[in-house]
């Protein structure tokens, strides 16, 4: 929240319940899955080709999901 008063409490809006954990993984353009991004002694201007992300939930289990990302930016 921004601006907040003086002594003001903070509004949490739980959007999900029972999240364990959440892990994101980066993929380089030949394809390897990296736990940070930029790769180690990679250019730090080239972005991932997609970033992967695990949600694990109590009363589901792990959910895992790759969004691909655009080639170039768009203008």
């Amino acid at each position: 929240m921004l601006d907040r008063s003086p002594g003001s409490v903070p509004q949490v809006d739980e959007l999900l319940d029972g999240v364990e954990s959440i892990d994101f993984d980066y993929v380089a353009a030949d394809g390897r899955e990296l736990a940070q991004w930029p790769a180690p002694r990679a250019n730090p201007d080239s972005p991932p080709r997609a970033v992967a992300f695990t949600l694990t939930l109590s009363d589901y289990g792990p959910i895992r999901r790759v969004l691909e990302l655009p080639d170039e930016a768009a203008p």
